[in-house]
């Protein structure tokens, strides 16, 4: 019992310790996150806090972890709280819960896909897996659409330079177009996301909700034979 209180105990620090950095992130930057600082903020002494991290990079990667799989399950769940046959649907509202994500965490957005930290590498063996697991989410509704015969990334008409093929084919569990796609939809998603939140497409654009939805609309259209949208 104590044990299992000592570990409770732990884990609650820990918490705290990410949702002070988060604060200090969205205030200060990812590159300004300092253990030193966050210790003073709990009233822990500067030695205290590396019970619990060892360094700030530490802290930095479990961040990052935190921030994929809250990511990922925010896809996860806008697709199984109103489940659908439509598959159209089902891709339309991922794309929008991919910005509204974003939107809503953008110093987490930031970490995991702004400009790198200086002097930190983030662990692959890590991180890795939990990218793939956003990926994952998009690559399973495009997988949908190839095995019935409705993906259209235009392979048949622009073969993908060989090299690159090959070096693709050996990446993924799923086939090429399926791979091509979620790489349309993300860059898609993640290019106008990234123009918004270091707020280049509001003085162009003004409604810059509206105008994102209308993109994905046309990349629907663009990727999914038979789409009705618009």
């Amino acid at each position: 019992m104590k044990e299992q209180r000592r570990s409770r105990q732990h884990a609650a620090i820990r918490d705290e310790i990410k949702t002070i950095a988060r604060a200090h992130m969205a205030r200060d930057g990812a590159a300004a996150l300092s253990l030193r600082a966050v210790a003073s903020e709990m009233g822990l002494s500067s030695a205290a806090i590396y019970y619990y991290y060892a360094n700030r990079d530490a802290l930095i990667t479990d961040l990052i972890v935190d921030a994929y799989r809250s990511l990922a399950a925010a896809l996860r769940h806008e697709i199984e709280a109103e489940p659908t046959q439509d598959l159209v649907a089902q891709l339309r509202v991922l794309m929008l819960m991919y910005r509204t994500w974003a939107v809503a965490h953008p110093s987490e957005y930031a970490l995991l896909f702004g400009t790198p930290i200086p002097g930190y590498v983030a662990p692959v063996d890590i991180t890795k897996p939990e990218a793939q697991a956003v990926f994952a989410v998009f690559a399973a509704c495009l997988s949908q659409f190839f095995a019935q015969g409705r993906l259209d990334v235009g392979l048949e008409q622009s073969p993908l330079p060989p090299q690159i093929a090959s070096y693709a084919a050996g990446l993924a569990d799923f086939p090429l177009a399926v791979l091509v796609g979620t790489l349309r939809v993300w860059a898609v998603g993640h290019g106008l996301v990234g123009l918004e939140l270091d707020h280049h497409l509001q003085p162009l654009i003004g409604d810059v909700a509206a105008f994102y939805a209308y993109e994905v609309e046309r990349l629907l259209q663009s990727l999914i034979k038979g789409s009705t949208s618009f």
